[in-house]
């Protein structure tokens, strides 16, 4: 894996690799990783919103998507109104 988006809270720094929907969170004080349920778009973009980590944009099989999506009791929901833009690969 060397290119993705990743972003931290302070605690855990998250990583998702470029052309897969995969998520990882790599716990800071004990330096292991964790594989987290699978992102709904790949090339998504992670951020930290209201201390949520949250996926923004991303591509399907055929277009890009203006959604975001928080991950909550390790599901992935849409918590939050569309972009008003499609996105992916916010690199």
């Amino acid at each position: 894996m060397r290119r993705g988006s990743a972003t931290t809270d302070g605690r855990f720094a998250y990583f998702t690799p470029r052309d897969s929907n995969s998520v990882y969170q790599y716990e800071c004080s004990t330096e292991k990783w964790e594989e987290l349920p699978s992102c709904p778009y790949q090339n998504s973009g992670l951020v930290i919103i209201d201390r949520e980590l949250t996926a923004v944009g991303g591509d399907g099989w055929i277009s890009f998507t203006n959604k975001l999506y928080t991950l909550r009791q390790r599901k992935w929901v849409e918590k939050y109104p569309p972009m008003n833009t499609a996105r992916s690969s916010l690199l």
